[in-house]
């Protein structure tokens, strides 16, 4: 996700990043100092639940981060704002102990996340930002917020997993969701993330992950009359192959303290967020849209 908003501002597009993983919080700490957090998704959704009828307003403004590094900015021509899903202070896990993650009152979930994002994407744009594209950071799992943010709400949804049962058990869940939420199937594209590209077998790998993801999207996402062959290229089953980088084996942030290690660090993972392989993935959202 940090890699795709990087690769837009690097175009000139504005993007606003969503934090919705609120067990598992992380988006922050790629673009953020900590100590500029005031609120954010868990905040938000708290407020929504106590009162259906909640609208932040000028408010709004607490829950938005601007993304700013001076290495890094000079390189933008766009601009990257983030919700994260909230402060991490002493208060935080209460919080989020008191969100109610499966809450089945008529489109409640739903409408506290278009909510939030209508509302920001407003502020901004009175701010003269406007926002050419909105990312969300999907909740794992199967529950109200996961489903939302991957099935009601988006325009594209991008499934990251490895060839393994485990992550074929939840993608193909996923592939569900996305053939059935709207009134049609939403644009998918999937992920072969971590891909091991040193290994000798990698070809054999690749095919596959491949012949899995033709199979899950024959059976729950293709229509009867409308199944691409397994090689066919620019298909919703056509797999992203990400390889596994050791650059990424360590703190993931594109904040420097100005100190010489911590710009060497910045500098590696920008070159690593604009390799071809995470090109790819915005390249086919150009694609769509």
């Amino acid at each position: 996700l940090a890699s795709m908003a990087y690769n837009l501002a690097r175009d000139g597009k504005n993007v606003l990043l969503i934090d919705t993983d609120i067990e598992a919080p992380g988006l922050a700490t790629i673009f953020l100092d900590e100590d500029s957090i005031q609120k954010g998704t868990v905040d938000y959704l708290l407020e929504r639940q106590a009162n259906s009828s909640f609208h932040a307003n000028e408010d709004i403004k607490s829950y938005l981060n601007q993304f700013r590094d001076p290495e890094i900015n000079e390189k933008l021509s766009g601009n990257i704002f983030v919700i994260p899903a909230g402060k991490y202070d002493d208060c935080y896990l209460n919080k989020l102990s008191r969100v109610d993650c499966q809450d089945v009152r008529i489109d409640c979930i739903k409408n506290s996340m278009s909510g939030m994002l209508k509302e920001s994407v407003s502020f901004l744009s009175s701010n003269h930002y406007i926002i050419h594209y909105v990312l969300m950071d999907a909740r794992a799992g199967f529950h109200e917020i996961g489903g939302v943010v991957l099935s009601q709400l988006p325009h594209v949804t991008i499934l990251f997993g490895r060839n393994d049962p485990q992550s074929w058990n939840g993608l193909k869940e996923a592939i569900k969701l996305t053939a059935t939420a709207q009134k049609d199937p939403i644009p998918i594209i999937i992920v072969n993330s971590m891909f091991n590209n040193r290994d000798s077998g990698r070809g054999e790998a690749q095919k596959r992950f491949k012949n899995d993801s033709h199979m899950y999207c024959s059976d729950y996402y293709y229509g009867t009359d409308a199944q691409p062959a397994v090689d066919a290229e620019d298909e919703a089953h056509s797999p992203v192959y990400i390889p596994y980088l050791d650059a990424l084996n360590g703190p993931i942030t594109l904040l420097s303290d100005g100190s010489e290690e911590k710009n060497e660090r910045v500098s590696i993972l920008s070159d690593v967020f604009i390799e071809k392989e995470y090109r790819e993935i915005v390249n086919r959202i150009y694609s769509l849209f």
